[in-house]
């Protein structure tokens, strides 16, 4: 039998469900692939792909091109204008999180660690011919004892209790691990999950339009129009926010905007904005969870029970083969 090639979207595929991993993974020994656009999923790799050039500071140069590959391969057929303005809210999104990642958490990540690895792949042999691919977002070194971590970037829509809690028992947690402490012959530190909060879809613009956008203040700016030169315009990152121990609200007068095209200066002036007169709001866009490390005993039965599903994966396509009529027995 040939090397079992697997990663981590395949083994949650078939968990999830057989039939998909079939019809995405194992149909023809290939897999089909889909067109359908997953805008999440477009949106999470391009915030990945401005990350990985934050260490060696080219992130700003790079985004004119990322969010011209954003617009292409979102492109369809006679677009309406909410579709158009739903694509230029995710453009905003990408450019806003980084702009504010970089300004937020890199010098507090940069202070505690060193990067030494970005978006490098690893594979491990996990016994029975089945090779586990991974590829790490950044691989750090804590300045203070050499120790080595890996630092994970999650876009999400909120970072709420259910979400931070998943990470302890997320498989990444250890199948990105195994393969780098294999290669390298050293225990990591554990697994460093920074998430970039999107916001729900909250925002319905315009009013009573039934179109949605994720409510972020990075994206979105409360204005109240002026009447110069007596009145000046005026900006505003949040509806309601504490001050003094007392809860404050803005006044009549104030609608939320898209920021990306009406503030002047567009997205990088908007978010320069918040983080000087607004940085707690600013801060609520990005989630720090503290390193996990899972025991030994949790990573054994992972590892084993990972084989055992691989090797029975192959042997069902392989017998589909010569029985295509059993693919509801052999992949429910």
């Amino acid at each position: 039998m040939t090397d079992i090639k697997t990663d981590r979207s395949r083994i949650q595929a078939h968990q999830k469900c057989p039939r998909l991993r079939y019809w995405a993974y194992e149909w023809e020994d290939t897999g089909l692939e889909g067109n359908r656009l997953n805008l999440d999923l477009l949106t999470g790799s391009a915030v990945h792909k401005l990350l990985e050039l934050v260490p060696d500071n080219t992130w700003e140069d790079a985004i004119p091109s990322r969010l011209a590959w954003y617009r292409k391969v979102t492109e369809v057929e006679n677009p309406t204008d909410d579709y158009l303005m739903l694509i230029e809210e995710q453009c905003a999104l990408i450019e806003s999180l980084v702009r504010g990642f970089v300004a937020l958490r890199w010098p507090r990540i940069d202070r505690e660690y060193k990067v030494i690895e970005v978006e490098k792949e690893y594979t491990l042999d996990l016994g029975s011919g089945v090779k586990l691919m991974t590829r790490l977002d950044w691989l750090v070194e804590r300045r203070s004892d050499k120790r080595l971590y890996i630092e994970n970037f999650k876009t999400t829509k909120e970072a709420n209790h259910f979400w931070v809690k998943q990470w302890p028992y997320d498989m990444q947690t250890i199948s990105e691990v195994l393969p780098v402490e294999a290669e390298r012959g050293v225990k990591l530190g554990g697994v460093l999950i920074e998430g970039l909060v999107k916001g729900r879809k909250s925002v319905q613009y315009p009013r009573e339009s039934g179109n949605w956008y994720h409510s972020n203040v990075l994206t979105w700016a409360w204005r109240k129009v002026g009447s110069p030169p007596l009145e000046e315009e005026m900006w505003a990152a949040r509806y309601e926010w504490e001050e003094d121990g007392r809860k404050r609200r803005l006044g009549k007068g104030w609608q939320r905007v898209p920021a990306w095209r009406d503030y002047p200066g567009g997205i990088k002036a908007w978010v320069e904005w918040v983080l000087q007169y607004d940085p707690a709001a600013a801060e609520g866009c990005f989630v720090s969870i503290p390193p996990i490390l899972r025991d030994e005993h949790e990573i054994e039965e992972w590892k084993a029970s990972t084989v055992r599903q691989e090797l029975d994966v192959r042997h069902a396509r392989e017998l589909l083969k010569g029985f295509p009529d059993r693919i509801p027995i052999l992949f429910p």
